[in-house]
């Protein structure tokens, strides 16, 4: 009996010891899994990559799968990458490319683009979660070229997750989906740029709880085949329609509200269609356009009052 305690009490060491070092390991691999940027070191306890291309930075230096952690502060980075879309090439302050990565701001980020011309973000082939950033001033360097600069964030292919962002005075497109890219857009912000949405080929954008105002084209507009599900989203103050489809593009529309733009509030040409329900639409020049073909599908239970704050219906 003696001895079976003493089996036993070793086996119970063995175990205590291997589980223990496996869960420093797990430690250790998960912290190895999160980098954090800054814009100065010597502001935080631990940052790993500091300065105005500090995301770029831990980007490059991230696995597949990391999170990364950007600290407060206002962002302007200096140096860019391009990579190609079919004729163009696209110019990025931040390049992802075949990568799993997760992105989230810590208190106020602001990533400011005034210094050159590119865009924000640029997703290629990859699955990013962007939560918690603001993006301002991004800017083309010529206005029509080869080169695509001067969008918010730029999405090519794969999937990407857009939470509690902001995008502001952008000179193209804030936010711009091409390849087969699946999207779920939920409270985002877009203020004062060219144009807010702007969707092609196959993608396929979830816009929900978020409000495009004040660009100097439409507030989304979808092209190609590419297929846009809205709920509970306001479209105001655009100067070039609040939703515009065309080609062989679909748009979904409930719960939301489209005021005040110009001239339509919803427009659509060539075989674009645009279905709309359970909304507001009113104040804009002409609310729908009308043409021989029906476009523009209202249902039946449109609402006569703007319901913010938006609940269930």
């Amino acid at each position: 009996m003696q001895n079976i305690k003493m089996v036993w009490l070793a086996c119970v060491a063995i175990a205590v010891l291997t589980s223990t070092s496996a869960e420093a390991s797990e430690s250790v691999s998960t912290s190895a899994n999160v980098l954090t940027a800054c814009v100065d070191a010597s502001q935080f306890a631990h940052c790993d990559f500091s300065g105005g291309d500090a995301i770029q930075q831990a980007v490059d230096a991230a696995e597949s799968g990391a999170v990364l952690r950007i600290k407060p502060g206002i962002y302007q980075p200096k140096t860019y990458r391009d990579t190609p879309l079919n004729e163009l090439q696209i110019r990025a302050y931040t390049l992802i490319e075949d990568k799993q990565l997760t992105i989230i701001g810590e208190g106020e980020v602001v990533i400011d683009g005034s210094l050159s011309a590119a865009n924000g973000f640029v997703t290629k082939n990859s699955q990013v979660s962007f939560k918690n950033l603001n993006l301002q001033n991004f800017k083309w360097g010529i206005q029509e070229d080869d080169i695509y600069d001067g969008h918010g964030i730029f999405i090519i292919n794969g999937e990407s997750k857009i939470a509690d962002v902001s995008i502001q005075k952008v000179q193209k497109m804030a936010l711009s989906v091409h390849g087969n890219a699946k999207v779920d857009v939920t409270n985002l912000t877009i203020t004062d740029s060219h144009l807010g949405v702007w969707t092609n080929d196959d993608s396929n954008v979830s816009i929900s709880n978020s409000e495009i105002s004040g660009s100097e084209s439409a507030g989304l507009a979808a092209y190609q085949r590419s297929q846009v599900v809205i709920w509970q989203s306001v479209f105001q103050a655009n100067q070039d329609d609040g939703l515009f489809a065309s080609d062989d593009a679909r748009v979904s529309v409930t719960q939301s509200v489209v005021l005040n733009n110009k001239p339509y509030g919803l427009n659509a040409d060539e075989n674009g269609a645009i279905e709309i329900d359970k909304s507001y639409v009113s104040g804009n020049d002409t609310n729908f356009v009308v043409d021989k073909v029906k476009r523009i599908n209202v249902g039946a239970t449109m609402l006569n009052a703007d319901p913010r704050p938006f609940t269930a219906l």
